[in-house]
Formats: structure tokens, sequence, C-alpha cells
């Protein structure tokens, strides 16, 4: 009876070489991993640099160090490996993700950046007191599909790779296509509207109108002192994403309980206050309607 590859697999040392280059290329996992998250908690510019480390960082190295843990080294081909890689680090994403949305402080960047960076670093320990074993002390977690090599075709390993490329391919423009729609994503437009004291003069102020509607905007301003309008300006054009500015002078400084209230009002709802501030003498509240 032929003693089955497993059994064979099991009663062969690891070669030394073979134990030293997987340790090697678990500290290389965790450098990369390290600099990746760095890159994120320390706010660093966006770069080609951050986006490749984490790239790497989330769609590789996890899943990388996972499958260290579950499968031996020379347990399967180079390629099946990173289908393999790529797969689990999705799994682990989507379950770091889920887990960081039970706790209080939420899903974050910064959250994330932490949780792959422990999840890896754990694995790659796991990884690298696994490889000091010997095979047969290192338990097969997952079933291999390690087989002769004279039974698989020669294209086997060229048709592995290419659907490894195409794999990566598709991921890589998932991730392009979802930072384009969440870019032109549309948003809720808003309009600033704020008035300010002149550093110098006690009678003069200055009324400022932002516009961040998404398309151009016709304003009508009032401004009323002590309940009394004191002044308006019927209309007001203001162009998309950006500002207007206009003064407005007093004949004497504010007393302690006058204010001055400005409403602003849009052009399709000319009856229903659209914005409003108030001011007085060293306060100021602003509420928006």
């Amino acid at each position: 009876m032929m003693p089955r590859e497993d059994d064979l697999i099991a009663r062969t040392p690891w070669p030394r070489g073979m134990q030293l280059g997987s340790l090697l290329l678990l500290h290389v996992v965790v450098g990369l991993s390290t600099a990746a998250a760095w890159l994120v908690l320390h706010d660093a510019p966006l770069s080609p640099l951050r986006i490749g480390l984490g790239a790497i960082a989330t769609l590789l190295l996890p899943g990388y160090a996972l499958s260290r843990v579950l499968i031996a080294v020379g347990r399967v081909q180079l390629a099946e490996r990173l289908l393999l890689s790529l797969s689990l680090s999705l799994l682990l994403c989507m379950a770091t993700m889920f887990f960081l949305n039970w706790l209080p402080t939420g899903i974050s960047a910064y959250g994330w950046a932490r949780a792959l960076w422990l999840g890896t670093a754990v694995c790659c320990v796991l990884a690298s007191v696994r490889s000091l074993l010997p095979i047969a002390d290192a338990p097969l977690l997952l079933p291999t599909t390690v087989a002769p090599p004279v039974l698989r075709p020669r294209w086997y390993l060229p048709v592995q790779l290419l659907c490894a490329f195409l794999t990566i391919g598709l991921l890589l423009g998932t991730i392009v296509l979802g930072i384009r729609s969440a870019q032109q994503q549309p948003y809720p437009g808003f309009t600033q509207l704020w008035i300010l004291p002149a550093p110098t003069d006690p009678t003069r102020f200055e009324i400022g109108i932002g516009n961040f509607e998404g398309t151009d905007v016709r304003y009508r301003l009032e401004v009323d002192y002590n309940d009394r309008a004191h002044a308006h300006w019927s209309q007001i054009v203001v162009r998309d994403t950006e500002t207007v500015t206009t003064p407005l002078r007093l004949r004497e400084p504010l007393a302690r309980n006058e204010q001055l209230t400005v409403v602003l009002y849009r052009q399709d709802a000319p009856t229903q206050a659209y914005r409003q501030v108030r001011i007085w003498r060293n306060a100021l509240q602003e509420s928006d309607m």
C-alpha cells in the first residue's frame, strides 16, 4: 500500500532555509502593516505611497497572515496562496467592520487601521509559532489541494496566475468605481449666513452669505434693529460655492440690551425665513431656520 502524500509531508522535516525565509516574510508583513497604520494614524498626506500601502495592508496582508496560520508553507501553490489571501482579507475587513460598528465609538479610519494592524500582527505571531514546529506537529486547519507535480499540466500555474491577476484587477476596479461614485454622491445643499463686528469701529458690521446649494441662488436680506426694520436688500445673487459680503453701519454702537437680527430669504420661498442670525454686544447667537 502506497503512503499518502500528506503522510510523506508530515514525516518531512522543515528545511532550514524555508523556515528562516518564512519567518523573515512574516516580519516583512508586520512591518508593512505597521507602516500603513502609522500613515493613517498620523494623518499623512494622500500620496501613491499611502494608497499603495493601504491597499496592500487591507486587501492582502491580513488574509496572507491568516492563511499562514491555517495552512503551512509548501501546502499550496503561489497562485492559490494569493487567491486565498485576497479572499480572507475581504472576509476579515467585513468582520472588522461589523465588530467596530457594534462598539460605542463606531467605525472610523483610525479604529479600522488599528483593528486590521492588530489582527495582522496576531496572525503573524501565530504563524511564526507554527513555522517553528515540525510539520508533523503543525496541525492542518484547512484541507489542501496539493497534488504531485506530474499530475498538473504545464498550463496549470499560468492559468492560476492569470486568475489571480484578474481577481486583483477586479478588486482594484471596484475600489476605483466606489471612490468615484462616493465623490460624485449628491449631498444636501446649505447656505451660510453670518454677521461680524468690525475690529475697530463698534458701529460697523459685515454680513456674509456663502452659497453651497449646488446652484446659483437669489436671496433677499433684511436687517432688524431692536425688532424694527433697519435695512434690506431685495435681490442678492450668489453663485454656487461663492461668498458675498456686504457692510452694515449703525448710527451708534449697540447698547447692552440692543440687538441686530439678520434674516435671509430664498427667492423661491420669499415669506419663509431660510437663515437667521442675531448679535448682541459682546455676544453672538446663531440659529438655522
